[in-house]
């Protein structure tokens, strides 16, 4: 009998996150359960533990993690976190559209800054926030204020953002990564990554994407999914159904051009990819954002209402 191929879930919710604000914050609480399958979004994921003790795992290693501790997630890295047995873990996860999040920033140095913390951020790792007291106290800001949402409480998460970003920057690339549970940055792989983030819309090739990191295509293949979780055409296909969902968002196109626009040579692969990935069809997930942002809308409105009563 072959082995059983692994299941991974989806996390919906986070397509919530909206590009003038591009951050979620969402707290759980994790009971004595059983080990869930991995899953991946599409979003950098902060986690923030107060109590308990538990594991974070990627497809590749587990690490323990406890009360204090600061887990930080790259987009597309499969993963899940799961609590000891008879122990309930309280923690707060903050995802971030890192894409949105650098638009938001005027060309110069800030921008720039923020990019090089983007392009660090590839794999996952886990710090102790005793041992980054700068760390800990930005990301208990950033969800103290997510909680109260009080006025103008947006700008300063974002500025809180920003400066959290920059210090993980710094912890991750001054030469003591090795030191970072969970730490394996995937070097050997990213002009690959970096070229399907160029380049998504366009016909690419493994060959392509092999002879880049001078790898042989079966060596790349098997580097890559040893790094990612998936293969290179799946992680790329990721990229496009990503790409897809911000026009069907943000465009009028029609569900075909938006497919072509993101690198599908057919309405039908199109459909396909995006089913797998999100669940639902294009247009569907379309219908699905537009009653979503309707209900955004309405309660910015009435928020709005009632903060110009006070």
């Amino acid at each position: 009998m072959g082995k059983r191929k692994k299941q991974y879930s989806i996390e919906e919710q986070i397509f919530s996150i909206y590009p003038d604000f591009p951050v979620l914050i969402n707290d759980s609480v994790i009971w004595n359960e059983e080990v869930k399958p991995l899953h991946f979004h599409y979003y950098l994921e902060i986690g923030y533990c107060f109590e308990g003790k538990g594991y974070f795992s990627s497809n590749r290693q587990t690490v323990e993690i406890g009360a204090y501790d600061i887990t930080v997630t790259a987009p597309n890295i499969l993963h899940t976190t799961r609590s000891n047995a008879d122990i309930y873990t309280r923690f707060c996860n903050i995802y971030v559209d890192l894409s949105d999040l650098v638009k938001l920033f005027p060309e110069g140095e800030s921008k720039t800054k923020l990019k090089r913390a983007q392009e660090s951020l590839q794999d996952f790792f886990c710090l102790d926030g005793r041992s980054h007291q700068d760390i800990l106290w930005l990301i208990q800001e950033i969800i103290r204020l997510g909680r109260e949402e009080k006025q103008r409480y947006r700008m300063q998460i974002l500025s809180l953002l920003y400066a959290m970003l920059l210090k993980i920057y710094d912890v991750i690339s001054d030469g003591k990564r090795e030191n970072i549970p969970g730490g394996s940055i995937n070097l050997p792989i990213m002009p690959a990554i970096q070229y399907i983030f160029d380049h998504y819309m366009e016909p690419i090739k493994i060959r392509q994407l092999a002879e880049l990191c001078h790898f042989s295509e079966s060596y790349f293949r098997k580097v890559f999914l040893e790094m990612k979780g998936v293969g290179p055409m799946t992680y790329l296909n990721w990229i496009r159904v990503r790409a897809a969902c911000q026009l069907l968002t943000d465009s009028e196109d029609s569900v075909r051009m938006i497919g072509e626009k993101c690198g599908f040579p057919s309405i039908t692969t199109f459909e396909r990819n995006f089913k797998q990935r999100t669940g639902m069809l294009p247009s569907q997930w379309r219908e699905n954002q537009q009653s979503i942002q309707k209900r955004h809308r309405k309660s910015y409105e009435i928020k709005k209402v009632f903060n110009q009563k006070e």
